[in-house]
Order: C-alpha cells, then sequence, then structure tokens
C-alpha cells in the first residue's frame, strides 16, 4: 500500500533533479548575450546571416533582423517547396526552390533580382567553390533517374556544367577548408539502410 507514496517521493525527487539541473544553462557566462528572434511556425530553410535570419515560409524569403522589421527578399507567384538558403556573402544569399527548380541570389541590403540566376530540376544542397562559381547537388533526371549531378553554376551568367554523375539520391555537398569538394552520398531507397552512405572527397585539382 506505500507504493504509491514512494513512487510520487521519487518522481518529485527526479523533477527537483531535473529543475536543478537546467536552470544554470539558462545564465550565460560574462560577456556574451543572447537575443531571441521568434519566427513563424511555417519558417522553413533557415540561415543565418550578419544582416539578421533569412528564412522562407513556401511564398516568401523573409530577412529577420534581430531588432528591425522584416522585410521580404523574394515574393514568388505561387507557393512552392524550398530547397536551400544558404549565405554565400555577408550580404548575399543563395536561395533554391525545387518545385519550378528555381535558383536565386538574393542581396541583404538591395533590390530583388528580376530573374533567378539559373533554373536547375530538382535542386537539394549546394556550396560556395569560389567567389564566382557554386556546385549544386541536383536530381537533373528526375526521381526515377539512377544518378544524381554535382553542377558547377557561375554567379555571373547562371551558365552551368555537370562535374560529376553519381549514383543514388541527391546527396549533400561542402567544401572542405582546402578546397576540396566533399559530398556524402544518398541510397535511392527510403528510408536508407544502414551502412549505405559513403563520404567521397574530391581532390581540388580534381575538380578543376
Amino acid at each position: 500500500m506505500n507504493s504509491v507514496p514512494v513512487t510520487m517521493r521519487l518522481c518529485a525527487a527526479a523533477t527537483s533533479v531535473l529543475l536543478a539541473s537546467t536552470v544554470p544553462t539558462q545564465s550565460l557566462p560574462d560577456g556574451y548575450a543572447a537575443t531571441t528572434v521568434v519566427l513563424p511556425p511555417n519558417a522553413g530553410n533557415v540561415a543565418e546571416t550578419p544582416f539578421g535570419l533569412v528564412w522562407f515560409d513556401g511564398q516568401q524569403v523573409v530577412l529577420q533582423p534581430a531588432t528591425l522589421p522584416s522585410r521580404v527578399l523574394l515574393q514568388l507567384p505561387a507557393p512552392v517547396f524550398g530547397a536551400f538558403t544558404i549565405p554565400l556573402a555577408p550580404d548575399l544569399v543563395l536561395f533554391a526552390e525545387s518545385s519550378n527548380g528555381s535558383i536565386w541570389l538574393l542581396p541583404l541590403a538591395g533590390a530583388t533580382p528580376g530573374a533567378p540566376l539559373t533554373n536547375i530540376v530538382f535542386p537539394f544542397d549546394a556550396a560556395a567553390l569560389d567567389a564566382g562559381r557554386i556546385v549544386v547537388s541536383a536530381k537533373v533526371g528526375g526521381f526515377a533517374a539512377p544518378d544524381n549531378e554535382l553542377l558547377v553554376v557561375d554567379l555571373q551568367t547562371g551558365q552551368a556544367q555537370t562535374l560529376a554523375s553519381l549514383p543514388g539520391a541527391s546527396g549533400p555537398v561542402t567544401i572542405a577548408p582546402n578546397g576540396d569538394l566533399v559530398y556524402a552520398t544518398a541510397s535511392a531507397s527510403f528510408p536508407t539502410p544502414p551502412g549505405t552512405t559513403s563520404i567521397l572527397r574530391f581532390p581540388r585539382a580534381t575538380v578543376e
């Protein structure tokens, strides 16, 4: 009959320990400060920039500074699926949507461009190769295609050149500190079976 009070005491003790352990994490060390930016529930593809947070709600790309009103960077005519938002410079982000495959260069302190940089079927991820080029991971052959492509896109002309075709679904891409291209393969099966992902590293000299 006394098992209930014991259980209650144990729960109360555990709760006290939990609360005691979480309170210190709310205090920042001297010299640090925290700013809370509240985003709407439908905010996705969020990127942090020196100008504030950039996010996409399905139809608008929005810049949300910490202390100023938000500003619309791009208004699309109809809802689409966002692919990625990637900072390319302190005042510039790369935004892509996968419904129509449009990729936009959006200045954070300037006017909205009149047209996208380029169009690529099913863009998934991108990374800055250098100041004038990006690498885009995209399923240009469609969902049924056996391969995923890595394309180099010129930021001035929008011209895309295929760098590699790799088996499977679209995977993430990044540039290593030494300039090498790093790509994670993705299985064509969903969910990805354990042990089927490989990390590939392409030397910069090979990429060039």
